[in-house]
């Protein structure tokens, strides 16, 4: 009987701190900012065209960088939408097919996104979540391909989407910080460098990142 005793002061002891600690921070609806930076890996993929050549190889990236700014509304301890925007930057190691390039590329994100937290009676919040929009993708390249050369820096705006998920840690009821893991997806960009019908075509990247977070609140 003393051991059933124990047990139940034990379990409603627990229950009062964990109901202490999950009403200690402070999840009331509100607007907030947040940031990310971390490094960039965008697969390889394929050139669909290169001045008027069509298929020509793939083209391979080095690691990269990707920066991520964004704000949005927390409705409820659960649930925020929010907008993001950065960029993610990666130089080209070499595009296959004959062609030798010094090149780079960066893509400009601008996406709607839905965010899942589950706040919990620790400081350590899971969040996951993703996201759509557009990104603008813009390539800077001195190329020669046989005996066509090229120079010059071009935009296209295309499809993209994301999917992310993470930890943060709670300091306080306005601030946090974390580690986030994003997936991002882009369309096929098409850049008139020559200013002309014989352009530079890629398929889609894909980029995977894993970058340091700050969450702050108002």
């Amino acid at each position: 009987m003393q051991r059933v005793n124990a047990f139940r002061v034990w379990f409603a002891f627990s229950i009062i701190a964990a109901s202490s600690a999950l009403g200690a921070q402070d999840f009331r609806p509100g607007f907030y900012v947040r940031a990310d930076l971390g490094p960039a890996f965008t697969r390889s993929t394929d050139v669909k065209e290169f001045i008027g050549s069509p298929s020509p190889g793939r083209v391979k990236f080095d690691t990269g960088v990707r920066f991520g700014i964004g704000g949005g509304y927390l409705f409820c301890p659960y649930f925020a939408l929010d907008g993001e925007t950065g960029w993610i930057y990666n130089e080209i190691d070499s595009i296959s097919g004959g062609i030798d390039a010094d090149a780079r590329v960066m893509q400009v994100p601008f996406l709607a996104n839905a965010v899942f937290q589950y706040p919990n009676p620790t400081h350590v919040t899971p969040f996951f979540g993703g996201g759509a929009g557009g990104s603008s993708s813009v390539l800077d390249i001195d190329a020669t391909s046989g005996s066509v050369f090229v120079h010059g820096t071009a935009s296209d705006t295309v499809f993209a989407y994301q999917a992310f998920g993470g930890l943060k840690y709670e300091i306080n009821d306005r601030l946090a910080v974390g580690v986030v893991y994003k997936y991002f997806k882009s369309g096929d960009p098409e850049w008139d460098v020559r200013r002309s019908s014989q352009n530079i075509k890629f398929d889609g990247t894909e980029t995977h990142s894993v970058s340091v977070t700050v969450n702050f609140r108002f």
